[in-house]
């Protein structure tokens, strides 16, 4: 399970809370389930490339990540702002355009066009998400019970998840409730 940050939204709004105030990204405990010791120490930075949306020379890349260490299991761990996804090189805010054209009839070639990520990337994400349907459904549906009239199919579902809450925010809740996030 990642660690995840709310109300992070943007990566511009990450690498200014990471410069400000970078105590937001250290946890209380390993996040380890073998584990759960506190006292993690910072532990320099990893880096990804989540700025796929900005050419070469207007690009945020390399996006820096908290490393966090824990000295109890001798094992490392990351806080993600919610824009970034886990194990994704898309945001979540591309994903989240690309279901929402997905969800209105688009083809996956008219979506791949349009967000510059290949058809067979967009494919990828909508087959875990449908693989993972059920499991996700009975979780929103804990929280937000109307979504129980939505359950019939996954693109009403999802039409009404995302009319309620943002994609990123909905990994987030996901996530929080020990539901892998595809």
């Amino acid at each position: 399970m990642a660690c995840i940050l709310a109300s992070i939204l943007s990566l511009t709004q990450h690498l200014s809370t990471l410069k400000t105030y970078p105590k937001k990204y250290f946890i209380n405990q390993c996040p380890y389930p073998d584990c759960g010791k506190s006292g993690l120490w910072g532990h320099g930075f990893r880096y990804r490339k989540s700025d796929r949306e900005q050419d070469e020379q207007s690009t945020l890349n390399p996006i820096p990540i908290q490393r966090l260490y824990c000295q109890s299991c001798k094992r490392t761990c990351s806080v993600l702002p919610e824009c970034i996804p886990p194990w994704r090189w898309y945001l979540w805010l591309i994903q989240e355009e690309a279901l929402k054209l997905y969800l209105a009839g688009h083809s996956l070639n008219k979506i791949s066009q349009r967000i510059k990520a290949s058809r067979w990337t967009i494919s990828r994400w909508l087959i875990r998400l449908k693989e993972k349907f059920e499991e996700h459904a009975l979780h929103f549906k804990s929280q937000w019970s109307d979504l129980g009239y939505h359950a019939t199919s996954f693109n009403d579902f999802w039409t009404a998840i995302l009319k309620k809450i943002s994609l990123s925010y909905a990994m987030f809740f996901l996530n929080n409730q020990n539901v892998f996030v595809p």
